[in-house]
């Protein structure tokens, strides 16, 4: 008897960036050949209609990852996640255009406020959101490993400290610091990093790697150092390495990072909390009335 094949779902905004997505996406299905991926083309701006009814029809059923890039300002993803709610993993594939080098759709993709996540792969990088959308649906993730290094820099530091107190506030017990080497293979890996360091850069590389060989899957978060011109040259270099089980969120926004971690690990009690503190949110900004500038002669 064959084995029951597993869906994903993955929306594109474009046939023109065809050739961006669909090696990535014939790796993967050659890779795991027990899954079938539905790939639907919809444009958040020439489309609405039909991004709706995909949505929809992906958000009625139990929580599944949803999958969507676009290029440039990627309004697909954006547009796509307004139709989830909390608990279900939004994975973001930025797209490579030829004036920005994909630098627009990176950070539309991954720079989403608190409490609002999008998990971004790499450029183009198909594979690695129908792995991690895989490796959600077929593993329970039951570990938290946040990622510290032993140098005592004051931003490294801020960022462990950031992401326990989350841990605290949000129900997330076990989690524990740990050294990139003690990692093991089959947990979810928090790593904040120095965009501008190339240390931190093979260290992902290497972490990346071995999730690849087990179920792990590392969520990358820039810390708050402010970046300079050069840096968004590393940044590339971040987002086109051949990352597979690696998603970046939303530079030190450590909060997003936890909800990250939540999702995919279906922590009940903190994805409760975030839904609480969106919905009070939403309240308040739903009350306020509009203000109305006028001159007055």
């Amino acid at each position: 008897m064959m084995a029951e094949l597993i869906a994903l779902d993955m929306t594109f905004g474009s046939t023109s960036d065809r050739d961006k997505v669909m090696p990535g996406i014939e790796a993967f299905v050659k890779d795991y050949p027990d899954t079938v991926i539905h790939v639907h083309w919809a444009s958040a701006d020439n489309t609405p209609d039909k991004v709706a009814e995909i949505a929809r029809d992906l958000t009625s059923l139990d929580p599944v990852p949803i999958i969507s890039g676009a290029g440039m300002s990627n309004v697909l993803t954006g547009v796509m996640k307004t139709h989830a709610t909390t608990d279900y993993p939004i994975i973001g594939v930025p797209i490579f255009d030829s004036v920005t080098r994909g630098l627009s759709s990176i950070f539309s993709t991954v720079e989403k406020p608190p409490r609002n996540v999008v998990m971004a792969t790499g450029l183009n990088n198909s594979y690695a959101a129908a792995n991690i959308a895989y490796k959600y649906l077929m593993h329970e993730y039951s570990n938290l490993a946040i990622i510290c290094q032993p140098d005592t820099h004051p931003e490294r530091q801020e960022a462990s400290d950031h992401l326990v107190e989350h841990c605290m506030n949000y129900h997330v017990k076990n989690y524990q610091l740990c050294l990139p080497e003690l990692v093991s293979p089959d947990d979810v890996v928090i790593f904040p990093f120095f965009v501008s360091s190339s240390h931190d850069y093979h260290k992902m590389l290497r972490l990346d790697r071995q999730l690849s060989e087990g179920d792990g899957i590392q969520i990358g978060v820039m810390t708050r150092h402010p970046l300079s011109g050069t840096d968004f040259e590393r940044t590339l270099q971040y987002f086109t390495a051949d990352l597979k089980s690696t998603v970046f969120v939303a530079s030190g926004e450590y909060i997003n990072a936890i909800l990250a971690a939540a999702q995919l690990m279906d922590n009940e009690l903190a994805l409760g909390k975030f839904r609480q503190e969106r919905q009070q949110k939403a309240e308040k900004l739903a009350a306020e009335p509009p203000e109305i500038m006028q001159y007055e002669r």
